[in-house]
């Protein structure tokens, strides 16, 4: 009889220990859309947008949201505040907000031409960056009033954009080539050694997607992509390192550091491109006859090319990821505590299938956020 009691005891300590460990992510904050990006000043004060233009705040670390006018309905992609009260978003169209109420009221920035924005980006009250489709660079010096173009050299979408110093700069993007079955990608770098006057192309990574671009200070460095994808400099840039990830498959997409040893990255399943079906003239087109079957397919495109035919494009969104290491898991949380010699993968949410952004203020205190069901997530345990 004593036996069986110390034997359902352990089974129940067991259980509780595996119910803690699937905690140590919580939802701070729901929705059914896509939470494109969080900016958290510190612990207790921060904000989120989302895909249908939707703003909201917290002041005591997300246990309660409140919901901003931000006069858009447009998919937002990012925010930047340099304070409790200043900051920007962006998203498409051109639109660029700024408040200086922490976002009581919400004012229009928006800028010329109307092209879909991926990042903004303010180093302080009047100097800001933001960065899009078409190879956009935009550049303010009093706080988004106005903006000036600064020449890229390329055409393709840029995605994100990071100043290491004062004069060190970093650009990264993605190229997708449509036309291949899957779709193949071609990264693009662009550093500035001038505070951003003049940037120079590099084809260090033309053969990866680049997702997030991290600088811990003016030498140290990383870079995130596809396909487990993560890269290191100790030089500034001159030189790169391979990091090993114990995933093979999935992207990563954002990456948040303390110091030069501590920090975490998240990714999540893997999309791929197709040409579903192209017509051999301006026909309507048979879905049946695509090139790719998948339950998981979706249209991105429909186009015509310079040959009169309808080409279709779409993604296959592979919902369970390749890798041992995450099998069955959607949202996944990695985290170094060296500098990135080693990846350790130590937790999942599956209620994201992707996270695209997190960050942290301390070993314990973090925030993600994701979609396609959206949400921020706080882990007071490290991540793990």
């Amino acid at each position: 009889m004593l036996k069986r009691i110390i034997i359902t005891i352990f089974t129940m300590l067991i259980s509780y220990s595996g119910l803690f460990a699937a905690e140590a992510w919580e939802k701070s904050y729901g929705t059914r859309n896509t939470t494109n990006d969080i900016f958290f000043i510190d612990k207790n004060t921060g904000w989120a947008v989302s895909s249908d233009g939707i703003v909201v705040h917290t002041t005591d670390g997300g246990d309660t949201w409140t919901e901003q006018y931000a006069g858009t309905n447009v998919r937002m992609t990012s925010l930047s505040f340099i304070n409790k009260t200043t900051g920007w978003a962006c998203g498409m169209d051109g639109t660029v907000i700024y408040t200086n109420d922490a976002g009581e009221n919400w004012q229009d920035r928006c800028i010329e031409p109307l092209t879909d924005l991926r990042q903004v980006l303010f180093l302080n009250e009047n100097d800001g960056w933001t960065v899009g489709e078409k190879g956009l660079i935009m550049r303010t010096h009093n706080g988004g009033k106005t903006w000036g173009k600064i020449a890229s050299g390329t055409d393709i979408v840029l995605d994100n954009i990071c100043f290491a110093d004062n004069l060190n700069g970093w650009i990264g993007g993605t190229k997708w080539d449509y036309d291949s079955n899957p779709w193949e990608k071609h990264g693009v770098l662009l550093h500035t050694t001038d505070s951003g006057n003049n940037w120079t192309l590099t084809d260090e990574f033309k053969d990866n997607a680049i997702y997030d671009i991290y600088f811990v200070n003016s030498y140290l460095g990383f870079i995130s992509g596809d396909d487990g994808f993560l890269t290191k400099t100790t030089n500034g840039g001159k030189t790169w390192e391979v990091q090993e990830t114990p995933v093979d498959d999935e992207p990563i997409y954002s990456m948040s550091f303390l110091n030069e040893n501590e920090g975490w990255a998240t990714g999540g399943w893997r999309t791929q491109g197709f040409v579903l079906n192209k017509t051999e003239k301006k026909d309507k087109i048979d879905s049946s006859k695509t090139d790719n079957k998948s339950e998981n397919l979706g249209v991105n495109n429909i186009s015509i090319d310079e040959d009169g035919a309808v080409v279709v494009t779409g993604i296959i969104m592979d919902r369970q990821p390749m890798s041992e290491a995450v099998k069955n898991d959607c949202g996944i949380i990695l985290h170094t505590s060296d500098g990135g010699i080693t990846w350790e993968h130590i937790s999942s949410i599956h209620e994201l299938d992707y996270i695209v952004k997190i960050q942290f203020f301390d070993k314990n205190t973090g925030f993600l956020c994701g979609g396609n069901r959206g949400g921020v997530y706080k882990s007071v345990s490290g991540g793990k």
